[in-house]
């Protein structure tokens, strides 16, 4: 793992509760670009672990922490003693996000394994509170090296200011989810909370349907485009990968060549069988007015199960799915923004249509009436490592 600082002027099942506080004094409106990705940025990969508005996404270690956690102008506000995680794991990522820090207790930016201790503590300021009006900016990467000591400094004399505790450090690949602990008498302000996932494999190759499988006895029709899309179109279809996957990210770009078309990515899908396993909803319609409620659950919703909290992808304009399948848990992003967080409580069974399923199964795409017409482009997966 590296560290980037750099200043600017400027097993818990508890879900944190969405405290909705007034202005914390010390803490000034944030920029317009806070908690905000670009276009370049979403295409790269990013996505936001913190929305800039709620706690969507994030829980505490105990539940008497829940009213230790806040959003307000635009930061997640963390009074010690608190710890506060994503509720998703990832593997080899990039982090970076911002903070302010005031008081006389520590706070610590922690890579946290499944289940276990930290793999990794870094001391986001043990020399003392940040300046007035000041946000100190983190970069930081676990690879697939793993979480190492090594740190590097954008701005110079950073080194005894950031500590890695070394009883926590750990080779090889890690599964974490991302935490925050605040010490007792100590207040952590955080924005543009933001992840790219690494090692990344294409599972398409742009150029012809290699590694894939067309399922007999649908009308839909798949093929590559001359701009090297994978396109589906016409009728009900299935199209699946040769390799199966239990625990992943995967990250997609899709268009959709009508108004309201309707389709979806199934995963840990039986080889061989149309529709089966869980099924990521792609459909950009919602009612009215209002993105927060969709249509036949929305883009980004697990089908029949969740509804996306916000339809956020527009139809004729190419959009990025991120979907992170861990053990029960999963989560899906749109656009860099998280739509879905849901954990599947059922019991067990061999079909995630019918009930809990942790088994690997091969990914589809859906091709769903005869108006199906979408595009898909930069298909890549990263398998989640086991945490030993």
């Amino acid at each position: 793992m590296s560290v980037i600082r750099n200043s600017w002027t400027l097993p818990i099942a508890f879900a944190l509760a969405v405290l909705l506080a007034g202005s914390v004094p010390g803490v000034r409106a944030a920029e317009e670009t806070a908690n905000t990705l670009s276009d370049e940025e979403i295409a790269a990969g990013w996505i936001q672990l913190f929305d800039g508005t709620t706690t969507f996404g994030w829980k505490v270690d105990a539940e008497e922490q829940a009213e230790a956690v806040a959003v307000a102008d635009g930061a997640l506000i963390v009074r010690g003693p608190a710890v506060v995680r994503t509720t998703t794991e990832f593997g080899p990522c990039t982090i970076r996000f911002a903070c302010r820090y005031m008081g006389t207790g520590d706070a610590l930016m922690a890579l946290i394994r499944p289940e276990t201790r930290p793999a990794a503590l870094v001391t986001l300021d043990a020399v003392g509170p940040t300046e007035p009006e000041t946000w100190d900016r983190y970069e930081l990467t676990a690879d697939m090296e793993g979480i190492d000591g090594q740190m590097e400094t954008r701005d110079g004399g950073f080194l005894a200011a950031g500590v890695f505790q070394e009883k926590y450090l750990v080779a090889g690949p890690v599964r974490q989810a991302v935490g925050f602990r605040v010490g007792e008498g100590a207040t952590l302000m955080l924005r543009d909370v933001e992840l790219k996932p690494g090692a990344m494999t294409p599972i398409f190759n742009g150029k012809d349907l290699t590694g894939w499988t067309v399922l007999d006895g649908g009308e839909s029709v798949y093929s590559v485009t001359d701009e090297g899309y994978l396109n589906v179109s016409n009728g009900r279809g299935d199209i699946q990968t040769e390799g199966q996957y239990d625990d992943f990210i995967l990250q997609l770009d899709i268009f959709s060549n009508g108004e309201h078309l309707n389709s979806g990515i199934f995963f840990r899908a039986l080889p061989g069988q149309f529709w089966s396993g869980y099924e990521s909803q792609i459909r950009n319609e919602y009612e009215g007015d209002d993105r927060t409620n969709p249509v036949d659950y929305g883009t980004g919703a697990i089908y029949r199960r969740v509804a996306a909290r916000k339809v956020v992808a527009d139809d004729f304009e190419w959009f990025t799915k991120t979907l992170v399948a861990g053990g029960n848990h999963f989560a899906v992003w749109v656009n860099g923004y998280q739509v879905t967080d849901w954990y599947d409580d059922r019991e067990p069974a061999d079909n995630g249509r019918n009930g809990f399923k942790a088994a690997p199964g091969v990914i589809s795409i859906q091709g769903h009436d005869p108006t199906t017409d979408l595009s898909f482009r930069n298909l890549r997966i990263a398998e989640l490592p086991r945490d030993e």
